[in-house]
């Protein structure tokens, strides 16, 4: 077998022997006679100016967001099939948003709770964790509210797929949130965007005390820092 390129295609070119000549093209019958199956993998890089384009137009023009590949087998002069695939390559991006401040009551003490969305665009693999680093002395994750991930097509669909599993550890600085699996289309591939939702509450009745105080000798308020972090994402 021998491989050669060029700027926009490449060959894959099958011989009977180790001599690479005219005469020996092509590949040897089965010993039985029956057909046989030869599976061909090879991997391409995306070209970045490429795909920055794509993700600055929102993946909106198929000029940029999807590239298809064409495939033609050759018996010796004769072409006998040609197949084509496409693929949208999406640059992953990681954003985080602040949904709504609610209230809710443990003990007979009222707490406020934070709800939180993450949105993950370009997940291709399950086992994905993402690092939430918060002040663990006055948060806590609040289980109670749950955890959710839906997957779709579009920023902000109302038509989601939510069959997907996340769970939740706590850390030194916060929690780690790790899907075990995405929510699938029905091929089984992965949706574009992905969101997780999740609440964090104030920990304890000593942290809401130590809050309302310094709120109270505050003008501005106070600012509860929380960073999530994908990979080298932030």
């Amino acid at each position: 077998m021998r491989i050669g390129s060029s700027e926009r295609t490449f060959t894959v070119m099958f011989y009977q022997s180790q001599t690479q000549n005219d005469a020996n093209k092509g590949v040897l019958p089965t010993p039985d006679g029956q057909p046989r199956e030869i599976v061909i993998r090879y991997k391409t890089l995306v070209n970045q100016d490429w795909l920055n384009l794509a993700a600055e137009d929102h993946y909106t023009s198929s000029r940029f967001y999807r590239h298809r590949n064409y495939t033609c087998a050759w018996s010796g002069s004769y072409r006998t099939e040609t197949v084509n695939d496409s693929v949208v390559p999406i640059k992953p991006e990681l954003n985080k948003s602040f949904v709504e401040r609610s209230e809710t009551e443990i003990d007979g003490v009222t707490y406020p709770v934070f709800r939180y969305r993450l949105l993950l665009v370009g997940a291709k693999e399950d086992g994905v964790a993402i690092q939430d680093t918060f002040d663990t002395t006055r948060l806590r994750f609040f289980e109670e509210n749950g955890i959710e991930i839906r997957g779709s097509y579009a920023v902000g669909s109302s038509e989601y797929n939510a069959n997907g599993s996340v769970s939740v550890s706590d850390t030194v600085d916060g929690i780690r949130i790790t899907v075990n699996s995405f929510p699938k289309q029905s091929n089984r591939g992965f949706y574009p965007y992905y969101t997780i939702s999740y609440s964090l509450i104030v920990k304890d009745e000593a942290a809401l005390r130590a809050l309302n105080a310094e709120a109270a000798a505050s003008q501005n308020g106070i600012d509860l820092e929380n960073t999530a972090i994908w990979g080298s994402l932030e």
